[in-house]
């Protein structure tokens, strides 16, 4: 019986020391650098992607990887289809899987986190223009298909403590530019109805806003919405800038892609110095004010937005609550 026992805790200790060494040896540098190499082996030349990263760590609970320092260069006729020469750099990116799903073959990443990011976006004519005019290119056959191995699955993909800069040009369209701190910026993916349905997280810090003529900054913007083939619901949406806050919750009904009518039912609440931002004009699509009334000092206004976003000057409604 004691042999027996002795064997036992001699199998268990050899397992031990062989799983901790395979731990030690997978978050190593060794173990990173052969991973990049295989990358380069089987990756195609003509992927339209590049990157490098420096570090690959291993986490137990929950499980997932750590990947330190990325940097990613994308190419021509990249899977993303965005710009030749986008740039993305990060401290590090954070992925965390579903443990038993590992098992089974079909992988779910929980969360696809990047954190400490810096990322550049400059999307113009040339851009929209092969997108719509062009069919999506075929992506090159790899040498190495994980697809004939696991399926992958995202629930969410965040963007955490980054900056980004984003320009938006086209012909005959307002251009839009947008410079902001994301402190979160989170996009995951759920069901609802048996359809599927997205969850947006935004809180931006130091926004710097440029629309056409319109330019103005944005100490946060802070906004929680669920976004499904029906439209959009507005959990809360707000805007605080010095003295001045904008909170909205509400619906909009209609396709968000390709949108011909958006029927909007729509709550807001805006309190502060308003002058700064719009004119009496403007302010008076919200809210009913006698002729030539100044803007200036402090203003408390609470009503409700109707109709149709898409043809705002003729069905667009707003009545304010304020007694």
């Amino acid at each position: 019986m004691k042999t027996r026992t002795k064997a036992l805790w001699i199998f268990l200790g050899f397992i031990a020391i062989t799983v901790g060494s395979l731990l030690v040896f997978i978050q190593s540098k060794y173990f990173a650098h052969l991973l990049k190499d295989v990358a380069r082996t089987y990756m195609p030349t003509d992927f339209g992607v590049g990157g490098n990263f420096s570090e690959l760590s291993v986490k137990l609970i929950p499980p997932g990887v750590v990947i330190k320092s990325p940097a990613i260069v994308l190419k021509e006729k990249n899977p993303a289809g965005l710009p030749a020469g986008t740039k993305l750099d990060a401290q590090y990116i954070d992925i965390t899987f579903q443990f038993f799903q590992l098992v089974t073959g079909a992988i779910t990443i929980n969360a696809f986190a990047i954190h400490g990011a810096s990322l550049t976006l400059d999307l113009d004519e040339q851009f929209f223009a092969a997108h719509e005019a062009q069919p999506k290119p075929k992506l090159p056959a790899a040498k190495f298909s994980w697809d004939s191995l696991v399926h992958f699955n995202f629930r969410s993909v965040s963007l955490v403590d980054s900056q980004f800069d984003l320009r938006i040009s086209r012909e005959a369209r307002v251009p839009v530019h947008v410079q902001a701190y994301a402190k979160e910026l989170t996009i995951g993916r759920s069901t609802v109805d048996r359809l599927p349905s997205y969850d947006l997280a935004v809180d931006l810090q130091k926004a710097f806003l440029e629309i056409g003529a319109f330019k103005h900054s944005v100490s946060q913007l802070q906004g929680s919405v669920e976004l499904s083939a029906a439209g959009a619901q507005i959990r809360n949406f707000g805007v605080q800038d010095g003295e001045l806050s904008v909170h909205t919750t509400g619906e909009i009904h209609g396709n968000l892609l390709k949108p011909k009518t958006l029927k909007s039912d729509l709550n807001y609440v805006i309190r502060g110095r308003l002058h700064d931002w719009l004119d009496a004009d403007l302010a008076g699509r919200f809210v009913q004010l006698p002729k030539n009334t100044p803007l200036d000092g402090l203003i408390a206004i609470e009503g409700r937005v109707s109709g149709d976003i898409m043809d705002f000057g003729h069905t667009l409604e707003a009545k304010d609550s304020n007694p």
